[in-house]
């Protein structure tokens, strides 16, 4: 039973975040045979678990939850209007800068 329709609401929020997740490995794949250029967190993810898996998990269920183990933010805590938008979409001349740092405290990792 689903009281208030929060149940609803909290699987509708995990799709909608692993498919921005699965959007983000899509597009590091199909960057990562192209040019050489900077290297990030996705990418390193990317080549240590490349065609592998762990237990019953595939390489790309693996990175996207890795992803979500850290906070990502921009170096000044800006606020990023991250909305779609209707239109041309413009590559930036000045890459958005992230921060990315664990979720739980360091003594977690001991």
């Amino acid at each position: 039973m689903d009281v208030g329709g929060h149940e609803k609401a909290m699987k509708k929020t995990a799709r909608e975040l692993d498919n921005v997740l699965e959007k983000w490995l899509r597009e590091h794949k199909r960057k990562r045979y192209g040019a050489e250029g900077e290297k990030d967190f996705m990418d390193a993810m990317l080549s240590v678990l490349d065609g592998k898996s762990l237990e019953s998990y595939d390489a790309d269920t693996i990175n996207k939850a890795t992803s979500l183990a850290f906070e990502i933010s921009t170096p000044t805590d800006a606020a990023i209007d991250m909305t779609p938008g209707i239109g041309l979409t413009n590559m930036k001349t000045t890459p958005l800068e992230v921060v990315v740092s664990p979720r739980l405290p360091p003594c977690c990792y001991e």
